[in-house]
């Protein structure tokens, strides 16, 4: 077992698995850190997508990647629950993987 310290980017989110259940974001404070700043990046920069660099607890790193919409593509994006039962065949929009 790994010592992480608060100040390694471990960031955990996991999803939904199906309707009404909780999604969770956990981390330590470097990580959340770098969450949240790449969501005030979003928030300042709209349409613009921003990262925030981080690694789960096995060492593996990611991007988390934050993107501020209007409301008006709130219904465009593809709910992403995991179960069989409650996944979305939707295609992602274009503008998702910018």
């Amino acid at each position: 077992m790994t010592s992480w310290k608060s100040t390694d980017d471990v960031l955990h989110i996991i999803a939904q698995e199906e309707w009404h259940d909780d999604a969770r974001i956990i981390g330590t404070v470097e990580g959340l850190i770098r969450l949240r700043n790449a969501i005030q990046a979003a928030l300042d920069a709209p349409n613009e997508t921003q990262k925030a660099t981080v690694m789960t607890n096995d060492g593996e790193g990611f991007f988390a990647l934050v993107r501020c919409v209007s409301a008006d593509y709130a219904d465009d994006i593809p709910c992403g629950y995991t179960a069989d039962c409650a996944k979305d065949k939707r295609e992602c929009p274009e503008w998702f993987n910018d």
